[in-house]
């Protein structure tokens, strides 16, 4: 695998360079010291806390990722970042744009955004479906039972927001493609954003705060670490990396 760039060369990069960064833990596994229950801890970047610009910063490639596969749980709760970041974008520059075309910066972030929620969000959201959610429901430890609705829920919340997000992508290409889009769709696309945006902050925080520190009490080190595998295959890295 070609080595991380250091910077990029636009505002958020190539999907590629995103799906470097995702994997970039695999790299470092075994830098970080946090323990597999440290999520509570873990550094927040929440879009509620950034203004505008700080949301359109450039984002730098090459530095220590908060956790490696050896730290799945912590490394799910760092994808909610991206995930809280990308979608900010998104928001800033719906807000920015206003009726006009979508500038060359504009247009790359965007790009770079709906790029991120077509390819690297559903393997964050097959990492819990998949993975994480039914090694909770298999759980002998009578903590899991409380879980098992809330997961349920968290489920059903991935459908909507996919279904949300497919229609976001299309007004967003649209708009990229034609350089306009009527009052109602923009009317949409706004609606569309705070509905995920909404839908984000509540699902997010039940993860981080609840679902994600029950799994680092009741699930075995062993378990934990072939999560933490099934993560690494799902984006084409091996791990434990031989040698």
């Amino acid at each position: 695998m070609a080595p991380f760039p250091l910077v990029l060369s636009c505002l958020f990069g190539t999907a590629a360079d995103n799906n470097a960064e995702e994997a970039g833990g695999a790299r470092r596994s075994g830098d970080n010291e946090t323990g597999k229950a440290g999520i509570l801890g873990l550094r927040e970047l929440r879009w509620s806390q950034l203004s505008d610009r700080e949301v359109m910063m450039p984002v730098v490639l090459g530095s220590r990722p908060e956790h490696g596969f050896d730290q799945p749980l912590g490394l799910l709760s760092d994808c909610h970042r991206r995930i809280e970041r990308f979608l900010g974008v998104l928001q800033v520059i719906r807000g920015q744009a206003g009726d006009g075309e979508l500038n060359e910066r504009q247009r790359s972030a965007v790009q770079t955004a709906l790029e991120y929620f077509r390819t690297a969000a559903p393997r964050h959201t097959a990492d819990e479906e998949e993975s994480l959610f039914p090694l909770l429901r298999a759980s002998g430890d009578p903590r899991a039972r409380s879980a098992i609705q809330i997961v349920q829920e968290l489920e059903h919340e991935h459908d909507s927001a996919n279904i949300a997000h497919a229609e976001v992508d299309s007004l967003y290409t649209q708009w990229m493609t034609l350089g306009h889009i009527s009052v109602d769709q923009r009317r949409q696309l706004s609606a569309l954003l705070e509905q995920l945006r909404n839908m984000y902050r509540r699902h997010i925080d039940v993860e981080d705060q609840q679902v994600f520190p029950l799994a680092g009490e009741v699930l075995r080190p062993e378990q934990l670490a072939e999560l933490g595998k099934q993560m690494a295959r799902r984006r084409g890295i091996e791990y434990p990396m031989n040698g």
